[in-house]
């Protein structure tokens, strides 16, 4: 379902179209954390074809947002929402537990920040990294501070509640 697949994944609002037109099935149906983009690029299996066939969940809308101001901003979105997605440019040397800008970028990421808070007094966003479990000091989670957001990211998305659709009956 993704315009720029296979080459290197999709955009934000790629993602937001997919779960708004078609639908999705929830991490507890489909595992996705901790896997690569290789085993995520695999065919889906047949009981998730199912679910998305029979009831798949889809969102109400989603709102894509390339000029924030501030880390501010995206916080109040997570605070709203619960969540915010951001796309960020990076390379591997400065994607740390804390990443330091540092270099050119290499590649883009999108991730879910699912938090926001004050670590040895400075702003930062809590992202929840889909790379693994053992990324570093805060386990699979990385913090964004306001100056590499600034530097680095992209876009931000964040959907509304899910549209729960009754089931078909015939009258």
């Amino acid at each position: 379902s993704r315009n720029n697949f296979s080459g290197v994944g999709m955009y934000l609002y790629d993602a937001g179209d997919i779960a708004k037109k078609q639908g999705t099935v929830l991490e507890s149906q489909d595992p996705s954390q901790s896997i690569c983009e290789i085993q995520m690029n695999k065919p889906i299996s047949a009981q998730v074809q199912d679910i998305l066939k029979k009831n798949p969940t889809k969102i109400g809308s989603y709102v894509y947002v390339s000029n924030f101001k501030s880390i501010d901003d995206i916080a109040a979105k997570v605070q709203e929402h619960g969540h915010c997605m951001i796309t960020v440019g990076s390379n591997y040397a400065e994607w740390s537990s804390i990443p330091q800008v540092q270099g050119m970028i290499e590649w883009y990421h999108c991730i879910c920040i699912v938090d926001y808070v004050l670590y040895k007094g400075k702003k930062y966003l809590v992202i929840e990294e889909s790379w693994g479990s053992n990324i570093g000091q805060f386990g699979h989670r990385r913090l964004l501070s306001a100056e590499f957001i600034s530097a680095r990211a992209t876009g931000a998305m964040y959907l509304t509640k899910p549209v729960v659709e009754p089931p078909f009956t015939y009258t």
